[in-house]
């Protein structure tokens, strides 16, 4: 289902830490796991569960949880430490995708408090290394790949939930778009 070209990378191996259930039109559930790395940080990983099977998935250090800007900093971790980080949390959607074959994704590429700062929310440092990521491990064979840089935004379509309703991206678009206010979600005050 997936295309691995990047690199022969391991994950790090990781643990569900549960579920929050929300009360809200169009996100219903955030699954929760953790990770630690080889220099002993610990990721948190939030996988909000939306309707029509979507997962939007977050990640931060631990010890930034409580930070209003825990989406913003930018941790020391370069090269293969920074990819491996990043290949655990797409692990953890594969998760996902192996109990719900329908399963599509999304990421916001939050921007750096300097971006934030400048009120650069256009295609960010972290949407631009995502985005590579997105186009090496989810063939467009499977996936339909739609790209906001405006937003730093960026969607995978399960191909297969297309066969099955033929206005589902545009359902899952229109639904991503009204539900993200890319100004009020990437403002410094507003975590």
């Amino acid at each position: 289902m997936t295309d691995r070209k990047l690199y022969k990378l391991e994950p790090y191996e990781f643990h569900s830490c549960g579920k929050v259930y929300k009360n809200e039109s169009f996100r219903k559930t955030i699954h929760l796991f953790g990770f630690k790395t080889i220099n002993n940080s610990y990721y948190i990983v939030e996988v909000e569960e939306y309707d029509l099977n979507f997962f939007a998935l977050k990640f931060f250090r631990k010890k930034e949880r409580p930070s209003k800007y825990r989406y913003h900093n930018v941790s020391n971790l370069e090269g293969i430490g920074a990819r491996k980080v990043i290949y655990t949390c797409i692990e953890i959607g594969l998760r996902f995708l192996k109990n719900c074959p329908e399963a599509s994704f999304g990421f916001l590429g939050s921007p750096t408090r300097v971006e934030a700062t400048n009120k650069t929310f256009s295609n960010t440092k972290r949407y631009r290394v995502y985005k590579k990521f997105a186009t090496n491990f989810f063939n467009p064979e499977n996936f339909l790949h739609y790209v906001d840089e405006d937003r730093s935004a960026y969607l995978i379509i399960n191909n297969h939930a297309l066969t099955k309703n033929k206005k589902y991206h545009i359902e899952l678009i229109d639904k991503f778009e009204n539900s993200f206010d890319v100004e009020q979600l990437y403002s410094l005050g507003a975590r």
